[in-house]
């Protein structure tokens, strides 16, 4: 997939309205979405940054795409949360229940 495709499947995640790719200043852009890192029990922030909008849009890419599998995407959009992770050819999406697990299964290894 190239950088802008990479883009659409992260709309796709998230909806075309969340997601912007923005520039701070000339040779300074990021990814701004709206996802999380779960699975701990915390959703942590993370976007891509670069010096082109491609590098931004990899580097987000990479931040989401490659998670372990005790972590998941998430965003929260109209009033319900959207969890999944990316398995190579669409996000995968995982339920409350499953959410769960891995959370209390974190805690457990903690």
């Amino acid at each position: 997939m190239d950088w802008q495709q990479k883009l659409q499947a992260i709309q796709a995640f998230c909806g075309h309205f969340y997601v912007s790719l923005r520039m701070r200043k000339p040779g300074d852009w990021y990814v701004s979405s709206g996802m999380g890192i779960g699975g701990d029990g915390m959703v942590s922030g993370a976007y891509g940054n670069g010096r082109t909008p491609e590098e931004a849009v990899l580097d987000h890419w990479e931040q989401y795409s490659s998670l372990p599998i005790d972590r998941y995407a998430t965003i929260t959009i109209d009033n319900g949360q959207r969890r999944g992770r990316w398995n190579g050819f669409m996000w995968e999406l995982i339920s409350e229940e499953e959410a769960q697990r891995i959370i209390e299964n974190s805690r457990k290894a903690a």
